[in-house]
């Protein structure tokens, strides 16, 4: 068990730890040191800390509520002055850039899919497009449920994987671009 002068101890030897730790979550060093002080003052304030075991762990969660609470009041006061956006000003249209990639997603997906084995190709496409159960699957295709199954976990790696690796070969390319020149 801990007491109070045992508390304040622990709070002056992690106090740059503090400080660091609640600029970083509040992204502002002025704010940061308000709410150490703050920390310091509930410490203070405490009437029994008979049940804390572990002094820092408590100061941390002590500032981290603090913190908390301080991006709440952000957001709170943010959203009173700002206001919803004008209906006129919002849009519900992909931007330009959205519906490209979304096209481009598209097929490679269609590729992905056309790439597969036929029966795996069509439990796949029976199961995502038409909505069949894996039994109705598989006595369609003539194939057992569990073969259905590994139809379908095959055609979903294998099209996540083609997705994936098309994402890192864009972020690739645009994180090597040119500036332009013009």
């Amino acid at each position: 068990m801990i007491q109070r002068g045992d508390l304040i101890e622990v709070f002056q030897a992690c106090l740059l730890d503090l400080r660091r730790f609640l600029a970083k979550r509040v992204q502002c060093e002025d704010t940061a040191a308000d709410l150490v002080q703050e920390t310091y003052l509930r410490v203070a304030g405490l009437d029994q800390v008979a049940s804390v075991r572990n002094g820092r762990a408590f100061l941390f969660k002590i500032a981290d509520n603090l913190a908390i609470d301080h991006l709440r009041s952000r957001v709170r006061l943010h959203q009173r002055y700002a206001g919803a956006p004008s209906p006129e000003l919002v849009s519900t249209l992909p931007t330009p850039d959205r519906e490209l990639e979304a096209r481009q997603e598209w097929s490679l997906l269609q590729k992905a899919i056309a790439d597969l084995p036929p029966k795996c190709r069509a439990a796949f496409l029976l199961h995502r497009v038409q909505h069949l159960s894996y039994g109705d699957i598989a006595a369609r295709l003539d194939i057992a449920a569990s073969t259905v199954e590994k139809h379908i976990s095959k055609a979903l790696a294998h099209c996540r994987q083609r997705l994936e690796h098309a994402g890192r070969e864009r972020a690739a390319t645009h994180g090597h671009q040119q500036p332009y020149a013009g």
